[in-house]
Order: C-alpha cells, then sequence, then structure tokens
C-alpha cells in the first residue's frame, strides 16, 4: 500500500536520512571484511522498503520479461568505455590518471575477489538497487522523471563524499587532503559532480531499458575494468 500523501515528506526524508546512515556506517564503522556481506544484507533491505512503500517488480525494473533486455544494454554500454579504459592504460599520457594506491598492494588473489566479489556484489549490485531501484522508483512515483533522475543522481553524488575522502588519503601520501583546504573542497566537489553525471548516466539507461540489470551490469564492469587497470599500472615494471 501507498503511504497517503500527507506522508510523502515524512518517507522521503526516513529514505534520504537511513542512506545517509548507512553510508556512515559503511565508511566509518563497518570493517573492511564486512563490506559485501553488509551491502547485501543493504540490497535486501532497500528491497524490502520497496515492497513496503508498494515499489513493485516493474517500478524497481526487476521484472523477469526485462531481465535479457538490460543485459544485453548493460553490456552494449559498458563495452566502449572498457575499451577507453584498456586504451588510456596503454597510452603514456593517460595511465597516470588511472593509478590507485588502494590496487598497490594487491595480491593476484585479491584483484579476483575484488573484481568477481566485491565490486559486483557489494558495490554495484547494491548501490544500484539502493540509487536506481528503490529512491529513482520512489521519486518517480511522487514527481516526474526528469525530477526523479536529477534527485536520485544528486544524492548519488553526495553518497561519494566520505568514500572519495578515503581515496584522497590514499592517493599520492594523501597530498590532495594536505595541500590545502581549497584542494581538497575542489576533489571533493569534482567527486560528487561526476558520480552524480554518471548515476544519471546509470539512471536513463535504467528507464530506456526497464531494466535494473543494466545499469548494474556497466557499474559493475567498468569499475572491474578501471581496477584492473589501476593495478596494473600500479605493478612495478618488469
Amino acid at each position: 500500500m501507498n503511504p497517503p500523501p500527507a506522508s510523502t515528506s515524512a518517507t522521503t526524508a526516513a529514505l534520504v536520512a537511513a542512506t545517509a546512515g548507512w553510508n556512515v556506517l559503511q565508511n566509518r564503522v563497518l570493517p573492511r571484511r564486512a563490506y559485501v556481506f553488509a551491502n547485501l544484507g543493504g540490497s535486501a533491505a532497500a528491497l524490502g522498503a520497496a515492497r513496503w512503500l508498494g515499489l513493485d517488480a516493474g517500478a524497481l525494473g526487476i521484472t523477469r520479461h526485462r531481465g535479457k533486455t538490460g543485459l544485453r544494454s548493460g553490456g552494449a554500454a559498458a563495452a566502449p568505455i572498457v575499451i577507453g579504459i584498456l586504451i588510456a592504460e596503454r597510452s603514456p599520457l593517460l595511465r597516470r590518471f588511472l593509478r590507485d594506491e588502494r590496487a598497490s598492494g594487491v595480491t593476484p588473489r585479491g584483484l579476483a575477489f575484488e573484481t568477481a566479489v566485491r565490486i559486483p556484489l557489494g558495490t554495484a549490485a547494491f548501490e544500484e538497487v539502493l540509487f536506481r531501484g528503490l529512491l529513482l522508483a520512489w521519486f518517480r512515483s511522487r514527481t516526474s522523471d526528469v525530477r526523479a533522475v536529477t534527485i536520485s543522481s544528486a544524492l548519488f553524488g553526495l553518497w561519494h563524499i566520505l568514500p572519495t575522502w578515503e581515496t584522497m588519503a590514499g592517493y599520492a601520501g594523501g597530498a590532495l587532503r594536505t595541500r590545502s583546504a581549497a584542494t581538497a573542497a575542489a576533489a571533493l566537489s569534482g567527486a560528487v559532480v561526476l558520480t552524480g553525471v554518471a548515476g544519471a548516466g546509470f539512471a536513463w539507461l535504467r528507464l530506456r531499458s526497464g531494466s535494473l540489470f543494466a545499469p548494474i551490469v556497466v557499474h559493475a564492469t567498468v569499475n572491474a575494468a578501471g581496477f584492473v587497470a589501476a593495478w596494473r599500472v600500479a605493478r612495478p615494471p618488469r
């Protein structure tokens, strides 16, 4: 049953607060080893909340008959981005932009875990269920598609403030965080804008394909490809 109109603002506030709380829990409280299991639970909680709010499988984009279309659309959208990452990795001018301190000490076994488990299940599936599933569907039920995409994408951008701050601590010896407040603010603002734009692209793909599987495939594939490229860039030359 859908909440009555009078409760729309309160429900929206509760969803945003729960999202922010989970973000803090994930980035400040839970140990790294709990990340995948916690976010699998988070995905289940998001789906449960959607059901309580009266958002059916069609609204979430998880109907079986649109699954194959979503997988095909996601694969087609991810392919040129992955090719671009591969080109950047092999370019002396571009490969430095792929450098990520988090990948420098990862073993081949750790790389397999990151790309096959942590990224697709812990990151991509959870974030897509939350932002392009629950939140996008909720806002679409209360406003226009354009506003729903804008709001959910803005929240997706803000979601990345804490993980970006942690990444900055490890990148280049934390120089981005210690150089100046303006530099740190610019880096954080850039991350919010870029991830917000990416979120809008994921939302567009979700609506165009009619399937949540499309943005999940793109999100997981691109993140995994980026991590592999960063791992290769971080390896010492032979």
